[in-house]
Order: C-alpha cells, then structure tokens, then sequence
C-alpha cells in the first residue's frame, strides 16, 4: 500500500504544489491552512472524496469531537502547537516534553502526581 501511495503522490506532486481547493467557511482559518492538503488531495482523488472529506473535516474541527477537551486530547493539541511552532517535522521527545513542561497555562508541569510530564513516565489519564 505504502509503495501505491507513493507512486500516485510523485505522479500527482505538480497538481498538488499548485492546487487551490476550495475551502468550507465553517473552518476557522487556522483549520483551513491545516486542511488544504487534504481537500487538495481528495479533490485531485475525484468522484466522492471531495464533499466526504469537506463533511468529515468541518464534523472533525466544528462538532463535538473538536468539543473534546480530555487531558489526552489537549496533550496532542499542545504536542501539534510545538510542531507548529518550532516548525518541524519532528522532534527529540526529550525537547518536546521540555517544551510541554514549561508552557506555563498548562498541566504538563504537575501532571503526575504534582510532578512534571516526562518522557517515559506512567502517567494515567
């Protein structure tokens, strides 16, 4: 499956680089930015990807599961502002779990047991 993956995606890249999809005005632009790959992709896919993405997407960041605010579901929030911020693809655990520690508004500092988040602590939610 990778290998197909990636033989649609090299054969597509050009349409991809320079697709402008239309994007749901229920997102927030944050959303938006964040979903444009995706809807760029499921429209270059055709037939029902295009308005099942656009349903799924404006579901995920406006309905109840963008309501979710469960200890781990604000861990991958606060984990995808650090990708974000820091612009990277990826991260040493150690440094992420450092930067998650010192944000100060968040629990990451006493989440376990008045102690801090590590990266190989057994933390139960």
């Amino acid at each position: 499956m990778r290998d197909n993956i990636v033989a649609w995606a090299s054969e597509h890249m050009a349409a991809l680089r320079s697709a402008c999809p239309i994007l749901p005005e229920e997102l927030s632009d944050r959303h938006q930015d964040v979903c444009e790959p995706l809807l760029a992709i499921a429209d270059l896919a055709g037939g029902q990807w295009p308005a099942k993405a656009r349903k799924a997407l404006v579901e995920l960041c406006t309905g109840k599961a963008a309501e979710d605010d469960s200890l781990g579901v604000r861990l991958l929030a606060d984990i995808k502002a650090v990708f974000i911020a820091e612009k990277v693809e990826a991260i040493p655990s150690t440094v992420l779990v450092k930067v998650l520690v010192e944000m100060e508004d968040r629990p990451w500092a006493e989440i376990a047991k008045g102690k801090p988040l590590t990266t190989n602590g057994d933390v139960r939610w």
